[in-house]
């Protein structure tokens, strides 16, 4: 609580994150039908597969807004890239991120963005090995305490590139973005 005082004049976005994998895409062989006086709107029961998504989305536990990614796969580079993204739209706020105990949300590749947006310089170690990357739980604590408030601008890098392990950026295949005005 103190390092979120320590710098009041830099909000604090505190964000919920998770991720739903295996979404179907559907597409219905047939149009609805239509609703009649008497009867409902019926929806044809056969589709056709387009294969599946993976959701990963974000709520701002304070005024609930949703910002949403789709892509093809939910991996540990696609975890840390949306973190990097949604960092991007406020680099110089303090940020609290609530996850689960999924092995993505206290990854080697997640460790090293915070790391690098806090300024550690420190020796990492190596996973599974020694120092903070040695075990989950390492990983975990420090994820839990890396940053005293400081600049954790996504954009500090000086030849602003990507931060390592961090995959390209394609807008095609997805692309956060906060929904537009919705009640919750």
């Amino acid at each position: 609580m103190e390092r979120v005082l320590a710098n009041a004049e830099h909000p604090t976005h505190t964000m919920s994150l998770d991720e739903k994998s295996g979404i179907q895409t559907l597409e219905r062989t047939a149009p609805d039908l239509p609703m009649k006086p008497g009867s409902c709107a019926k929806q044809e029961y056969e589709y056709k597969r387009h294969g599946t998504l993976c959701l990963l989305a974000a709520m701002c536990i304070v005024t609930g807004k949703i910002f949403p990614w789709l892509n093809a796969t939910r991996t540990e580079e696609d975890f840390v890239f949306f973190v990097w993204l949604l960092l991007a739209t406020d680099p110089s706020a303090n940020w609290i991120f609530v996850v689960d105990n999924l092995n993505t949300h206290c990854s080697e590749s997640l460790v090293r963005l915070v790391a690098e947006l806090c300024g550690i310089e420190e020796d990492l170690g190596v996973k599974d090995k020694s120092g903070i990357l040695k075990s989950m739980a390492s990983r975990s604590a420090f994820l839990s305490d890396a940053c005293l408030p400081q600049n954790n601008d996504p954009s500090a890098n000086e030849d602003n590139s990507r931060p390592p392990n961090v995959p390209e950026y394609n807008p095609e295949t997805a692309m956060p973005r906060p929904c537009q005005d919705q009640d919750y």
